[in-house]
């Protein structure tokens, strides 16, 4: 079953599609990232840290893609590799900084009843 995926004769139309979508996904991230730079503010950390990780998941999918393409066993790893860690570790960026926000939120409305 694996090998039918992998020796698919008409692997190209899928794998420039699958990069396709990748390239959409990280321009979608990078105009994210752009837009923290401009503000630089805790909330949109959050937005940087959301663009990061389509942008990561959009290169992924580049070089997924490029690996079925031509049949490259280590780029398909790496890529997937470096995916898995990277989504784990945004993940927990995106999760202290919702809970900074929140605990911010809960001073300031404890200040604001004092």
């Amino acid at each position: 079953m694996f090998e039918a995926i992998v020796e698919f004769p008409l692997r190209a139309i899928p794998a420039l599609a699958m990069a396709m979508a990748g390239l959409g996904l990280t321009v979608h991230g990078t105009r994210l990232g752009w837009d923290w730079a401009r503000h630089q503010d805790p909330e949109h950390n959050l937005r940087f840290v959301r663009g990061f990780r389509f942008a990561v998941i959009g290169l992924t999918l580049i070089a997924v893609g490029a690996a079925w393409q031509w049949h490259i066993l280590w780029l398909f790893v790496l890529a997937l590799a470096i995916a898995f860690e990277e989504i784990l570790e945004s993940s927990i960026h995106a999760y202290a900084i919702r809970r900074g926000l929140r605990l911010e939120a809960e001073r300031d409305a404890e200040r604001a009843v004092a």
